[in-house]
């Protein structure tokens, strides 16, 4: 034979699972949304980062400290602007594939370089 609990301890059972299940819900969406905006700030960081990277002077540095001593290798050095001309934004028309290092696209061979 079951003995009853005292007048209203399932309500209290209820309280006592639901609030820290809520609780915990919450968090983890708490968390889950902190992590995709510390990415999304991460990269928007990064993509900046190569956008400010055009600097000529710097690109002159590396093809002089590349060729220094080290005859036969010819390091070029391209903007990012350039290279987004070149491939239309790097549109999938342009796409030729993926390799072991991303994917590859197809330049206009009219651009400058």
């Amino acid at each position: 034979m079951i003995v009853p609990g005292p007048p209203g301890w399932k309500e209290w059972i209820w309280i006592v699972i639901v609030v820290p299940a809520t609780f915990i819900i919450i968090l983890l969406l708490g968390v889950l949304v902190y992590l995709r905006w510390r990415k999304l700030r991460l990269q928007e960081k990064f993509l900046l980062e190569l956008m400010t990277l055009d600097n000529p002077i710097e690109a002159r540095e590396i093809e002089i400290d590349g060729n220094n001593g080290n005859n036969g290798h010819n390091l070029k050095v391209f903007s990012v602007s350039s290279i987004m001309d070149a491939t239309n934004c790097f549109s999938t028309i342009n796409k030729l594939g993926e390799g072991g290092f991303g994917p590859v696209y197809k330049v206009n061979y009219e651009q400058k370089f």
